[in-house]
């Protein structure tokens, strides 16, 4: 949940006593535990349930160790996984992230403002003359009197595999205008 911390309620010095004892037993046990103590199960059922026996007799002596006192804490709302206790988040961090989440959507605005205004006050580029720009080299270049003719066979020789070796064919080779 944004803005919430769940975590799970502390308990007292019976029930750290409780969840310490009870995380230096083995799984079945615990599990044996549970049957004998929440769901007040006989051990023969608690045994056929579990298939071992040996677990029950550990989780039935650590019954009779803890008492009362352990079926009463086991029972309380620490060993519950459904309860939860829920703080509001850190208000200052949250608040300090607020103020710096829109300094920064105010800078992305204002760059691009910014960048906008530039665009629209740089002067249009002049419109060209020719497709060179004018400039002598890229004028003769675009002429088709210049362009170098080779022979057709000359492409199966080079070490170029694109398709600017490739040969001109056809019937529009000596056309000036497609050129």
């Amino acid at each position: 949940m944004i803005g919430l911390r769940l975590f799970p309620r502390a308990g007292d010095a019976v029930e750290f006593g409780l969840d310490r004892r009870l995380s230096e037993t083995t799984p079945g046990v615990r599990a044996a535990y549970a049957l004998l103590v929440l769901e007040r199960v006989s051990e023969a059922e608690a045994r056929r349930i579990t298939g071992d026996a040996v677990a029950v007799r550990h989780a039935r002596s650590l019954r009779l160790e803890l008492g009362a006192d352990g079926e009463r804490a086991l029972a309380s709302s620490e060993f519950d996984p459904c309860v939860v206790q829920m703080t509001p988040d850190d208000l200052l961090r949250r608040r300090r992230n607020t103020g710096l989440t829109y300094a920064a959507a105010a800078l992305v605005a204002l760059t691009g403002v910014g960048l906008l205004i530039a665009q629209l006050l740089q002067p249009p580029p002049p419109p060209l003359a020719d497709p060179a720009g004018g400039q002598p080299a890229p004028t003769r270049a675009l002429d088709p009197a210049h362009l170098t003719r080779v022979d057709p066979d000359t492409w199966a020789d080079t070490s170029r595999v694109d398709l600017t070796a490739w040969p001109a064919r056809g019937d529009l080779t000596d056309d000036r205008s497609l050129l």
